[in-house]
């Protein structure tokens, strides 16, 4: 093993303990019918957008999860199926909330959008 193969699994190790980076969040593929897993993800809480004449309001999350299987999502998730259960404040009961939109990907990971059910 060469110094850049020990640098790179240094740093996979520490972006991917939740006591270092992110948090632990729960990935559902429902689509593809599987059950639930724990994931690690740096989640980004979006205050609460109102709805245009509906006089309610939405909850918006965004994640940034990796594509390694061992901590992240390897393959692409279901739009507007698959679901990602995290609390919207720490601290609070976990919701589940559905993955609407893929930003950006690339061999590393994800960058997702979150929807309030």
């Amino acid at each position: 093993m060469g110094i850049l193969d020990s640098i790179l699994s240094d740093d996979f190790a520490t972006l991917t303990d939740p006591d270092f980076f992110g948090e632990s969040v729960s990935y559902t593929a429902v689509a593809a019918g599987a059950s639930p897993v724990l994931i690690d993800a740096l989640v980004l809480r979006d205050p609460l957008v109102a709805n245009g004449g509906e006089r309610t309001a939405t909850r918006r999350v965004e994640i940034v999860v990796s594509a390694d299987p061992r901590v992240g999502i390897p393959a692409k998730p279901a739009r507007n199926q698959d679901t990602i259960t995290v609390a919207w404040n720490l601290g609070d009961v976990p919701a589940a909330y559905l993955i609407t939109e893929i930003v950006t990907q690339d061999t590393g990971g994800w960058h997702l959008k979150l929807k309030g059910k």
